[in-house]
């Protein structure tokens, strides 16, 4: 399997649907920023961002300082979104293996509440072609309100 974006965002749909139960789901969702990767369970709603390169990851923060900006007030009880902003319960970053320690390193020390996956590609996916997600850090819930009507 090629490793790109647009890949890594449909295996994002896969562990959505599979691993928190999403039955909406689907890839470049938003108005004000999109996300590569969005699902909805009845509950959660779960964002997923795919960054295959360090300088992707860390442009992130620098174009979408508003969406960073909101998700940081709104994990301390203190954010006011706008009515065409969309707010996940959960954010994670999708990363290759290589990016994992650097990745991890940066949202631990900014005190993110992000999670990180990993795109494993072992021996066998190798030989086979694929991979598989791995999660590696964590994530925190952003805040705990249901999504909106026009969330969805």
């Amino acid at each position: 399997m090629l490793v790109n974006s647009q890949s890594l965002a449909l295996e994002a749909i896969l562990f959505l649907k599979q691993t928190k139960g999403c039955y909406l789901h689907c890839t470049e969702y938003g108005y004000s920023w999109m996300a590569d990767a969005i699902g909805y369970n009845g509950d959660f709603m779960y964002e997923v961002e795919v960054k295959t390169s360090w300088s992707d990851f860390k442009a992130d923060f620098k174009n979408k300082k508003r969406k960073h900006q909101l998700f940081h007030d709104m994990y301390h009880g203190q954010g006011k979104k706008r009515s065409y902003e969309y707010i996940p319960n959960y954010l994670y970053y999708l990363v290759p293996q290589d990016l994992t320690l650097k990745v991890t390193k940066y949202l631990e020390d900014e005190n993110k509440p992000y999670g990180v996956l990993q795109w494993t590609v072992n021996e066998w996916a190798r030989v086979h072609g694929g991979g598989y997600i791995e999660s590696i850090k964590r994530v925190r819930r952003i805040h705990d309100r249901p999504p909106s009507d026009k969330d969805l």
